[in-house]
């Protein structure tokens, strides 16, 4: 009678057990994911299963476990890893690491429905495991030298460094600024209602400037983003009636250069304005600041 079976020859340092935790069912025409209790070991003797001896030992430590979590539709990934083979475990859930006990990273992902098993944790379970051999751990886990990190991760690790110091400096001075959203004609000419727009769906330009801003910092800013010249653009505050209307107010350009927007707007934050804009073929005064300063404004409203 002949035995079937395998053998190995050899063993690597480095192996990766894939548990058999998706399967197909051709009652349901589905996969399904198996959420059966299977223990796996810290410590792995593979001296068994080789032909004939190696000149070290088949012995492997557990350094890392991949667990999933739902089931085949969706759910979440972890990975639970032992960095230095030590026997000290971290957790790396997306972006963020943080330390863990030895039971989190093996004992709670065995699977099954035993009773010492939470119900939250019945389809949580291990699906690869990872193993280095005792022999070459010192090796495969050897310090990273800086040479080692590709270049183009470097330059990511940087790029997300200084995007986060930036994050951090808007955070630490998110109470030095104000938000000022800037309607046109063009959100007046397209609206069809009793009032001049639609706050709700208007489409803002919002300029991000600081509250001591004076009126005249926030029209340069204005002009250059807008690309239009200084002498060409006036603002006009937005005030909410006591009819329930908004209107546009004028402003003092004379007067209310030097002063801060957060005085203009009146503590308001975000601060809307109306910004009227000077027509292509308008002859522009470049001796003035703005040549809107004798001017009124008129807004017609058909029904």
């Amino acid at each position: 009678e002949a035995e079937k079976g395998i053998i190995f020859a050899c063993f690597p340092p480095v192996v990766h057990l894939h548990l058999l935790r998706f399967q197909y069912d051709p009652v349901t025409d589905n996969n399904i994911k198996i959420n059966d209790r299977f223990e796996f070991p810290e410590r792995l003797n593979l001296n068994e299963f080789l032909h004939e001896p190696e000149a070290s030992p088949a012995t492997y430590t557990l350094h890392a476990v991949l667990v999933h979590s739902g089931d085949n539709h969706g759910g979440h990934y972890v990975v639970f890893i032992n960095p230095k083979g030590d026997g000290k475990w971290c957790k790396f859930d997306d972006d963020v690491v943080s330390r863990c006990t030895k039971q989190e990273a093996i004992d709670h992902n065995f699977g099954g429905t035993d009773d010492d098993v939470a119900v939250s944790r019945h389809c949580t379970n291990a699906y690869m495991l990872v193993y280095i051999r005792d022999s070459a751990i010192q090796e495969v886990l050897q310090p990273v030298q800086e040479n080692d990190i590709p270049e183009q991760l470097v330059e990511r690790l940087q790029e997300e460094k200084r995007q986060e110091a930036l994050r951090r400096k808007e955070r630490n001075e998110a109470h030095l600024y104000m938000s000022v959203q800037v309607l046109t004609e063009d959100n007046f000419a397209g609206h069809q209602g009793n009032d001049l727009y639609d706050m709700e769906k208007a489409n803002y330009r919002t300029f991000k400037v600081k509250k001591l801003a004076t009126l005249k910092e926030l029209m340069e800013l204005m002009a250059e983003q807008m690309k239009y010249p200084i002498q060409g653009i006036r603002p006009w505050s937005i005030t909410y009636r006591s009819n329930q209307t908004f209107r546009p107010a004028a402003i003092d350009l004379e007067n209310d250069l030097n002063k801060s927007v957060i005085d203009l707007s009146e503590n308001a934050n975000p601060w809307t304005i109306f910004l009227e804009t000077m027509a292509p073929d308008q002859r522009v005064d470049r001796r003035c600041v703005s040549s809107w300063v004798c001017h009124l404004g008129l807004c017609n409203k058909l029904f």
